[in-house]
Order: structure tokens, then C-alpha cells, then sequence
């Protein structure tokens, strides 16, 4: 890691905690949107992932990140993380593109881009 990153880290941490103690010291609710798991199971009690402008998964921390049995979508999400974890090799991107909002697919939002997809998946309108 070098100099810069050690200090965008510092900063993030800083501001986390910054922001966790105006929570506490505020007593109200902290609204966080990112794409990181590492502050989501740092900062939050209760967690929504979104897919394609759904929610496909919610719940505690402890029920999405450790109990989540239902979402295929979080299941590959965090599958790739824990293996990422491993290696410490670059992350594995997940195959294919964000659907178009536009244009969005039949069924399951995220089975284009699902290595578990069957043909059920392009009908049932629910994360599998």
C-alpha cells in the first residue's frame, strides 16, 4: 500500500467514525450508499442491497451476511468478495453489464449476468 492509499484509508476510517459518533451522539439513523462490504459490516445495523433500482436483499447485518440464503445475487456477490479475501488478487468482476434501466430484463433482474441462472429465472420476477 502505498503513501496516498494509507491516507485515503486514514481519512475514510476518520470519517467514519466521525460519522458513527454523530449517530450515537445524536441518537438518530445514518442513511450510507456505497459499494463497500468492509464499511457496510463496519458502520451498519441493517443493511438493503440493491440491484437494477431494487432492493434484492434486507435485512440485519448478521441475517444478510450470514445467514443470506435466498439472494443468488448477494450469494455471488460475497462469494467473489471471500475469494478476493483469499488471494488478495484483484477483485473478479462479475460477467456482463448492468441491464439498461430502460430496458430491464424479464423475470429475474440479475440473471443475464447469473452463473445459476435457469429458465425459471427469466420468469420468476424475485431474487432466486
Amino acid at each position: 500500500m502505498n503513501q496516498q492509499q494509507l491516507l485515503m484509508l486514514q481519512f475514510k476510517l476518520k470519517f467514519l467514525d466521525l460519522m458513527t459518533d454523530l449517530k450515537i451522539s445524536l441518537e438518530t439513523s445514518m442513511l450510507l450508499i456505497t459499494h463497500d462490504l468492509g464499511v457496510v459490516a463496519q458502520v451498519c445495523d441493517k443493511v438493503a442491497i440493491m440491484y437494477a433500482g431494487e432492493i434484492v436483499e434486507y435485512g440485519t447485518l448478521e441475517d444478510v451476511f450470514e445467514k443470506s440464503k435466498t439472494s443468488i445475487y448477494f450469494r455471488t456477490i460475497w462469494i467473489l468478495f471471500q475469494v478476493w479475501m483469499k488471494k488478495k488478487t484483484r477483485l473478479v468482476p462479475i460477467k456482463g453489464l448492468m441491464p439498461d434501466p430502460t430496458n430491464l430484463p424479464t423475470g429475474c433482474k440479475f440473471n443475464p449476468r447469473c452463473p445459476h441462472a435457469t429458465e425459471l429465472c427469466s420468469q420468476k420476477s424475485s431474487y432466486c
